[in-house]
């Protein structure tokens, strides 16, 4: 496969000199039996390339009209693939001989052309279902759910998920809340692994810190507060003009349940210390009401 990039054409008033990826552009052209892999970005010419590309196999005879297949992200961009694609097939069929077998090559194409693919990948996969629904054990009868729907769909599954859960006692709620997590944190993930169905989400065990370990870790953490408290009361770490912190108890919404030690510490300190407390706020004077 050749990687072929193109450069954006900046056109100038009057003549236009060559391309600098003119060779490249022509490749896409006239190589017909190789396989072209094309970067290129927005406003370069790959849909230009594109058609001409399948114009050619047309031409040369190298692909007949229902053997080409131009799969877009977009509808929108199906639609004008298309039109050009029909507009440049009757370019080249007027450009021919009357007689000619290019010319009957052309005219076939574009008496057939709904008979080749040019749409997005749903559309295309759609297509196959529907020529194959046996074999893919399928109704034949199937519809396409619209992206809208789709949505729709995912928060109704995944809220009747959570209320089964509650309904059944699962431990895995228990599970989740002693590892500081609500079942509601988890509903972008639940979109990202429904987006990419066919990508597998590894996850490692990790095993419980030892006792001694959680301890060391909270003596640290609470060192690091109190030199916070320490500079701050110094003056050497200044508050900003207004700091406005949630007013929340822990554990219902505002304040995360694997934080509610760092929460109680630090009102503990101020308390202690005669600081505000995080549901106060703190203005630097002048500042203003």
């Amino acid at each position: 496969m050749g990687r072929l990039p193109l450069s954006r054409e900046h056109p100038a008033l009057g003549s236009r000199p060559p391309l600098t990826d003119q060779a490249a552009r022509d490749q896409i052209e006239t190589d017909l039996d190789r396989n072209l892999l094309v970067e290129a970005g927005a406003g370069s010419g790959k849909t230009t390339a594109l058609t001409d590309r399948m114009v050619a196999l047309i031409q040369s005879g190298a692909a007949k009209i229902d053997e080409i297949a131009a799969v877009t992200f977009t509808r929108k961009a199906a639609a004008e693939l298309r039109e050009r694609f029909q507009g440049a097939l009757e370019v080249k069929l007027e450009e021919c001989p009357p007689e000619g077998a290019q010319g009957d090559l052309l005219n076939q194409a574009l008496r057939g052309i709904d008979r080749a693919f040019l749409g997005t990948i749903h559309a295309f996969c759609a297509r196959l279902l529907r020529e194959r629904p046996l074999e893919a054990g399928i109704d034949p009868a199937f519809e396409e759910t619209p992206e809208a729907d789709m949505l729709r769909l995912r928060k109704s599954y995944w809220h009747s998920f959570l209320e089964r859960l509650v309904a059944e006692e699962d431990p895995v709620l228990e599970e989740l809340a002693d590892v500081g997590l609500r079942p509601d944190m988890l509903e972008a993930a639940f979109d990202t692994v429904s987006d990419n169905l066919d990508v597998p989400f590894a996850a490692q065990e990790a095993t419980t810190p030892a006792a001694d370990a959680i301890v060391a870790i909270r003596s640290d953490l609470e060192r690091l507060v109190d030199r916070g408290i320490s500079k701050r009361r110094s003056g050497l770490v200044r508050p900003p003009p207004i700091l406005r912190l949630p007013l929340a108890t822990p554990g219902q919404g505002g304040v995360p349940r694997h934080a509610e030690p760092v929460v109680r510490l630090e009102r503990r300190e101020s308390r202690r210390k005669g600081l505000p407390g995080r549901a106060q706020r703190v203005r630097r004077p002048g500042s203003g009401p």
